[in-house]
């Protein structure tokens, strides 16, 4: 289960990850930083950590959410050509960089629309046929994070 405590614009509260720790919970996948809507614009890697509380983090950032490209971006929604354009290139860059990005796709969203499927699909093909990018669960990235704790 990810959990995604919601403050203002998609920032952990200040109690949020020490009441996620109490119910059992053992990863937190907020994000601490401000996001431009364009991701030209940000860094679109993330790094996942250990917070305070003892939850291991995976952020994740606007530039790689389908929901926040399609349907709440200020200029306008991707098409998914575009979207996808965009996900190869960010992809390609991940492996020259040995970096990490998370890449949220919603069933609702991108799983019941052919096209954004499309996208999803050969994004995922490409990353496939590179060879040289791990892919892998949030909860594998948390698991490995606590891991290194202990």
């Amino acid at each position: 289960v990810i959990a995604i405590a919601k403050v203002g614009e998609n920032r952990r509260g200040p109690h949020a990850a020490s009441i996620l720790a109490d119910l059992g919970y053992r990863y937190d996948s907020s994000t601490d930083v401000a996001q431009a809507d364009d991701p030209e614009e940000g860094d679109q890697f993330v790094e996942p950590g250990l917070l305070p509380s003892g939850l291991a983090h995976v952020p994740w950032r606007h530039a790689m959410v389908d929901s926040i490209q399609y349907l709440r971006r200020k200029q306008g929604p991707r098409k998914p050509e575009e979207l996808e354009a965009r996900w190869v290139a960010t992809m390609d860059r991940l492996a020259e960089a040995r970096a990490t990005t998370t890449l949220v796709v919603h069933a609702y969203l991108s799983g019941t629309d052919d096209a954004r499927f499309s996208v999803v699909r050969r994004v995922l093909g490409h990353v496939r046929q590179r060879g040289d990018i791990e892919v892998c669960t949030a909860r594998t990235l948390a698991e490995r994070v606590l891991a290194v704790r202990h």
